[in-house]
């Protein structure tokens, strides 16, 4: 997996957490769960973090 893919994709996750309101709110209360993932095109998997 490219390591600048997987850095983005975890900018990206925290700052859904961290910018939205409503979101920030549902994940403190627990109803939400952001995490970050890069599809493998030779895997076909999503590893998550």
């Amino acid at each position: 997996m490219n390591e600048r893919s997987a850095i983005n994709a975890s900018i990206h996750a925290e700052l859904l957490r961290t910018c939205s309101t409503v979101i920030r709110d549902a994940v403190k209360g627990g109803a939400l769960k952001i995490g970050a993932g890069v599809y493998d095109l030779a895997t076909g998997t999503v590893p998550l973090s």
